[in-house]
């Protein structure tokens, strides 16, 4: 579970995303990926790879490509 710091950050994240997505999806995803690795690092690894997908789509829309092939890596 996460504590209540990473917790915060992760809500923190999320409002940024959603705020992001529809004027910059690359800053977007990169609010996702660090939500993903919060995630990562608590061991909530089914979260993690959810909010890694969310980016890999956010990269894609934004056309970022060098982003999209380090998402798959």
């Amino acid at each position: 579970m996460l504590g209540q710091k990473s917790q915060e950050e992760v809500a923190s994240l999320n409002k940024e995303t959603e705020k992001l997505s529809k004027t910059d999806p690359t800053a977007a995803g990169h609010s996702t990926m660090k939500a993903g690795d919060i995630y990562f690092r608590s061991g909530i690894y089914n979260l993690a790879l959810e909010s890694y997908f969310k980016a890999l789509d956010f990269f894609e829309k934004g056309g970022a490509m060098p982003l999209v092939a380090l998402t798959h890596t």
